[in-house]
């Protein structure tokens, strides 16, 4: 029997301790002593000061990005005018890292472009000098790592998406989360981004879904969190508020889960979606990054909390897939055994390089559902596109390693077609009813989820030892 049903062992999960330190050439000659009071901290700096632009490799930087625990940017006039620093600032606000900026002969507070630069006004470490890095300055330089060090959590965020619709997306996500915060191997968030709350259905009644629309405990929130200060008139609900309060209320946002497990709350917890959700298609780019700094910061909030956060999208480009991409350490990608199912892998990889700029071909994990039973054909589908990677890169425009792919399969099953009242039935959520009981009662279904829920974690474990690796 899979491991998930047996007692309980606590893993042990990594954090990063590697600093990305991102400069203009003519600033280089501060780099060592930024250098030294990072691995004064106990951590990792990084830096591509040996290479010239032609040997730079952007896949590269921004793998690097993702994997430290923040960066640290040297903000000058040279810098402001340079597309590597601000590429590599870029890259470090779409993955939601945190961003020391050390401002040279410069006042942030007063910059008016550029737009990635003006952006970083709200980090919570500022720090001002002049020429060199002298002793004050590094002495703050070594409290702002500190203080990120000890923000940094061991949640990881991962988003089940595929630009093609109903391939089972919300049902892996549920039953995942679920089976995970059940035998008590991580505490679990869902995020519900889908307008069409489907993730939120299959465990909150309407009569809960309406409280927590009403009282503001919804995603809306934290792309909006004005309404975590203020009362929102409902005259004002379609309107589109991409401000930002001053100060973003932590206490609130890490109040806006609902538990499921009443018993304990932090196992199992969601963040239901919410139907207003919907007028973010009439966004401006302005409206659009506002909205989705907003929720990147209020998204770092609430993993202190959890050891995972799943996060349910639905099947298109917008500012919700935008988030849960760009945000994401790994992207499952249920897709059945068919070439229409598959070329929605396809659409999601152009969408996230050519409209949202970045590439995840490196994070998405390929997942096959509603597969049948001693059906031939699919059969030899999911072998071909497992063991021929060659020949799904060449339709993806991008590598997909063997290992990307799921090894463990999703069949056909009853209960998986109506989750809500199956979990409703078995009492499932309730702490005394034993996970192994409500497996079993899954059919074939039960072992098939219980081993994709082992080869998820055994993915973000192995992604995490990697991340600790340098590079040479």
């Amino acid at each position: 029997m899979p491991s998930l049903l047996r007692p309980r062992t606590h893993a042990s999960c990594s954090r990063m301790s590697q600093v990305f330190i991102s400069y203009d050439h003519a600033d280089g000659g501060n780099v060592h002593a930024i250098r030294d009071v990072v691995a004064t901290q106990g951590h990792t700096p990084w830096f591509d000061g040996q290479l010239t632009g032609g040997e730079r490799d952007p896949e590269r930087i921004e793998r690097k990005i993702r994997r430290s625990l923040c960066l640290v940017v040297i903000l000058s006039e040279a810098s402001l005018s340079s597309e590597w620093v601000k590429q590599e600032v870029e890259y470090a606000q779409l993955a939601g890292k945190p961003i020391v900026p050390l401002a040279r002969g410069l006042d942030p507070a007063a910059l008016t472009e550029p737009e990635w630069a003006v952006r970083l006004q709200t980090a919570r470490h500022i720090i001002r000098y002049n020429h060199n890095v002298g002793p004050a300055v590094q002495r703050a330089l070594g409290v702002a790592i500190r203080w990120t060090a000890a923000q940094a959590t061991s949640g990881r965020v991962v988003s089940f998406v595929n630009f093609k619709g109903g391939v089972g997306k919300t049902t892996l996500c549920a039953l995942t989360g679920f089976i995970l915060a059940k035998s008590e191997r991580r505490r679990v968030l869902f995020v519900d981004l889908d307008p069409q709350e489907n993730l939120s259905d299959v465990f909150l009644t309407p009569e809960v879904m309406r409280s927590a629309s009403e009282t503001g405990r919804t995603a809306l929130s934290l792309f909006e969190p004005i309404r975590l200060v203020q009362p929102v008139a409902a005259d004002h609900d379609f309107e589109l508020l991409a401000v930002r309060p001053q100060k973003l209320p932590r206490r609130s946002v890490q109040s806006l889960p609902v538990p499921l497990m009443m018993e304990r709350p932090r196992q199992l917890a969601i963040l239901p979606s919410d139907f207003r959700m919907v007028k973010f298609c009439r966004a401006s780019a302005g409206a659009h990054d506002l909205y989705r700094d907003n929720f990147t910061e209020g998204l770092q909030e609430l993993k202190r909390d959890f050891d995972l956060v799943l996060v349910d999208c639905g099947p298109a480009a917008s500012l919700l897939s935008h988030c849960a991409l760009s945000l994401a350490d790994k992207i499952v990608a249920p897709v059945q055994p068919n070439d229409s199912a598959t070329r929605g892998l396809v659409t999601m990889n152009r969408a996230a390089r050519e409209v949202f700029g970045f590439d995840i071909h490196e994070r998405v994990a390929p997942l096959f559902n509603f597969v049948r039973p001693k059906n031939v054909t699919e059969a030899n589908y999911v072998e071909l596109f497992r063991d021929t990677p060659e020949r799904v890169s060449a339709d993806l425009g991008a590598v997909l390693a063997p290992e990307q792919t799921f090894r463990q399969t999703m069949p056909q099953a009853d209960p998986l077609l109506h989750l809500n009242s199956f979990l409703k039935k078995q009492n499932a959520l309730h702490e005394a009813t034993p996970l192994r009981r409500i497996v079993r009662r899954m059919g074939k279904a039960g072992p098939a989820a219980v081993a994709v829920a082992e080869e998820l974690l055994l993915q973000l474990d192995l992604e995490a030892e990697d991340s600790e690796e340098d590079e040479p």
